[in-house]
Order: C-alpha cells, then sequence, then structure tokens
C-alpha cells in the first residue's frame, strides 16, 4: 500500500476552530507548479509574489495534489483552508507555486494571518 506523506500546512486552529471552519473544498485547474501549500486567490487560480498583502483566499491543504496521475491543466476538487486568520500556518510549507516563501514573503503574509 502506498503511503503519501506531506509538510503539514497547518500547525494549529483557533480554539474552537474545527475542519469544517477553516477548509473549503474547492476546483482549481492543476499547473506545473501547483502543490500542497501553493496559495490560491479567490478566482481559484495560482497566486504570485505580489498577491500576499491582500489577495490570499485559499492555501492547498491536500494530498490528492501530488498525485502524479494529475498533470498539467487537470481540474480537480481539494480541500484548502480559507479561514486564513483562523489557523496557525507552518511558513516553511506555503508556496507561490512550488516555490517557498522567502523570510519577507513569510512577514508580508503574517501581517495579514498567523504564518509562523
Amino acid at each position: 500500500m502506498a503511503t503519501y506523506t506531506r509538510e503539514q500546512v497547518v500547525i494549529d486552529s483557533l480554539q474552537g476552530a474545527s475542519q469544517t471552519m477553516t477548509h473549503e473544498t474547492i476546483q482549481v485547474t492543476k499547473t506545473a507548479t501547483m502543490s500542497n501549500g501553493t496559495m490560491i486567490l479567490a478566482d481559484r487560480t495560482e497566486a504570485a509574489g505580489g498577491d500576499l498583502a491582500a489577495n490570499i483566499v485559499y492555501v492547498i491543504d491536500d494530498v490528492a495534489i501530488t498525485n502524479t496521475d494529475i498533470t498539467t491543466n487537470d481540474v480537480l476538487t481539494v480541500s484548502a483552508v480559507s479561514g486564513l486568520d483562523w489557523v496557525k500556518f507552518n511558513s516553511n510549507a506555503l508556496k507561490i507555486g512550488s516555490t517557498a516563501l522567502t523570510s519577507g514573503q513569510v512577514t508580508t503574509f503574517a501581517k495579514k494571518t498567523q504564518a509562523v
């Protein structure tokens, strides 16, 4: 049996917040750089570096995105963090596309959320 491992995107949620309060199921079109921890805009497309201050609405938190059967331009349904201010993020897992955030980008995103 195959075992999937992934870096934990959410470290903790605020007291009383359940996954139904912090996550939504969304449809995205897979890009070549999309992975677990990728930041997503309201239109469900991949975020760019300039979007960190205000425009991030979702963060993918789903091992399914790493399935090797999924290819670029496939439309898939994934679990994504939507309650950005209800969770504490593992900043090492956050990405723009497949690129981890720099410390400056984490600081910018943390002003909106609780990225540690």
